[in-house]
């Protein structure tokens, strides 16, 4: 995660520092935008990588908090580059990134808050239990209030020392 966070935003400073020197916010040229586009799809091809990988660690070991905060993480990065491809193919001025940052760092936070990670967390490997019967009990039984009822259903499927262990 943090070699993709570290190419990605070496790759967007270079982007944005080279479109300043480049000198082509106002207009189209041909010269930055071909290599400015490539360099933009090979930094998205990394981060749907690094998305597809942590997928097979949470098919495999499960959801965490720390894996869902990176995953919505990956997504922002994603967004942002998408964002950044759309600058610079309309040539829209440096105001316009900054405000679609802001605003997509604003929808991150109001989207992340709705989900209700705890409950979403415990969703996620209830459902995995279901398909495996599998679960890493003493985690879940660490998840905030939040994920109360998904507990209380893990609870009903659990027999013996495994209830004990669930807070």
């Amino acid at each position: 995660f943090f070699e993709l966070l570290a190419v990605a935003v070496l790759s967007l400073l270079v982007l944005l520092a080279s479109e300043k020197y480049a000198g082509t916010e106002e207009k189209k040229d041909k010269h930055f935008l071909v290599p400015a586009l490539v360099l933009i799809a090979e930094v998205v091809v990394v981060i749907i990588s690094a998305f597809k990988r942590l997928s097979l660690y949470i098919d495999a070991y499960s959801l965490t908090t720390l894996r869902f905060y990176v995953a919505t993480f990956i997504i922002l990065l994603l967004v942002l580059f998408i964002l950044l491809a759309v600058k610079f193919i309309r040539s829209k001025p440096e105001n316009f990134f900054t405000l679609g940052t802001l605003l997509t760092g604003a929808a991150f936070l109001i989207i992340v808050n709705l989900i209700n990670p705890d409950a979403h967390i415990a969703n996620s490997n209830l459902k995995q239990f279901n398909q495996t019967n599998k679960i890493d009990i003493y985690y879940v039984g660490r998840l905030s209030p939040e994920a109360t009822t998904q507990k209380l259903e893990l609870y009903k499927k659990l027999e013996g020392e495994n209830k004990a262990a669930l807070h």
